[in-house]
């Protein structure tokens, strides 16, 4: 008789009534609860996002570099050039150069790692096209490298994953940070 009564007075599946202890149906407030975690969740993601695009944008406005003259390299050699941004370093050391065309060791440090060891390489103007970069272990990378001749300097020209500028200044090889 009383699970009769218990069928004809509640709607509900729920085999705990009356008693509010059901454990197969989550209650309203918790269903509040998990909706907002996941709302603050996508606002948080959202938030860092913007966040990492900032950096970006603030690392591109400080990066903006000059780059003028298509003067030739420095005779002495090996020539080393340095230079980072962000938690990126990267380093050039140019083992070779004839007036058109050497060899050049490429090393990054960061969260884009790679290294390239004698790497062929021409001058045009203020271009350096380096030959093959394939063997670099720098995946889906895509820079140009100029030399930048009225202020001895090397600028990288990264394009892909993030289009960001760093300039590399002439340093001793000793003073490289890491061998390359």
């Amino acid at each position: 008789f009383s699970q009769a009564v218990q069928a004809t007075h509640h709607p509900s599946p729920c085999p705990c009534w009356p008693r509010s202890c059901c454990h197969h149906q989550p209650s309203t407030m918790f269903r509040a609860a998990l909706l907002l975690s996941l709302a603050a969740g996508v606002a948080a993601q959202a938030a860092l996002r913007g966040g990492f695009e900032a950096v970006l944008a603030e690392g591109r406005r400080a990066a903006q570099v000059t780059c003028t003259g298509s003067g030739n390299l420095p005779a002495t050699l090996p020539l080393c050039y340095q230079g980072s941004l962000l938690v990126e370093t990267l380093s050039v050391k140019v083992l070779s150069y004839d007036g058109s065309s050497g060899t050049v060791s490429m090393k990054a440090v960061g969260p884009k790692k790679g290294e390239c060891q004698g790497a062929a390489f021409e001058k045009t103007g203020e271009v350096l096209t380096i030959a093959d970069v394939t063997n670099c272990g720098l995946g889906d990378s895509e820079f140009t490298v100029n030399y930048c001749s009225d202020q001895d300097q090397v600028l990288v020209h990264i394009v892909k994953p993030y289009d960001l500028q760093i300039a590399l200044s002439q340093t001793p090889c000793t003073d490289l940070d890491g061998e390359i």
